[in-house]
């Protein structure tokens, strides 16, 4: 359980890893 694509973690703020990695490197400028 590297990383969970499914549940939501709550230091995240309910986003997973994955999740926040992709809105910050597709997020625009």
């Amino acid at each position: 359980d590297f990383y969970n694509y499914n549940r939501p973690h709550g230091g995240l703020g309910g986003q997973t890893p994955y999740e926040r990695l992709r809105q910050k490197t597709t997020s625009p400028v």
